[in-house]
């Protein structure tokens, strides 16, 4: 069966998935944490090609942060930071932060391609990680978060 050509995406397509991850993260690192440091980056999720410049590929993160996962894929995996490549990002969860009150609490997400933010619970996080990700194990994501 031959596989239909996918079309690279524009310029302007590029820019509007970074516009929109952008001010979905608030231009902030999604860890918020008082260690982050640096300028932000604007990072994807699953390697970068021609085609997955999108909104739910990508994740604002600082400087350190954005180091700590290339050093730590495992845990990155774990955490949704890195998807794999054969997973779809917007299906894929993230751990991420925020605000409930006056007070930061973390939690995990999932992002569309419109710049849009579903929150999930835990175990079905664990669900989507084991379904998407097979070598996924509910301890691991329970170790890591």
């Amino acid at each position: 069966m031959i596989q239909q050509r996918r079309t690279p995406q524009a310029a302007r397509e590029k820019q509007l998935g970074y516009h929109l991850a952008t001010a979905r993260d608030e231009d902030t690192c999604i860890f918020r944490a008082w260690d982050c440091a640096g300028a932000t980056n604007r990072d994807h999720r699953q390697g970068r090609d021609a085609f997955n410049t999108v909104a739910s590929n990508l994740q604002v993160l600082c400087v350190k942060h954005h180091a700590w996962k290339h050093a730590n894929t495992d845990e990155a995996v774990a955490l949704g930071h890195t998807v794999p490549m054969n997973v779809r990002p917007d299906m894929y969860p993230v751990r991420r932060w925020r605000r409930v009150g006056v007070v930061w609490k973390s939690g995990w997400v999932l992002f569309d391609d419109e710049g849009g933010i579903t929150w999930i619970s835990e175990r079905e996080a664990a669900e989507r990680l084991a379904l998407e990700y097979p070598g996924m194990r509910w301890s691991d994501v329970k170790a890591a978060s």
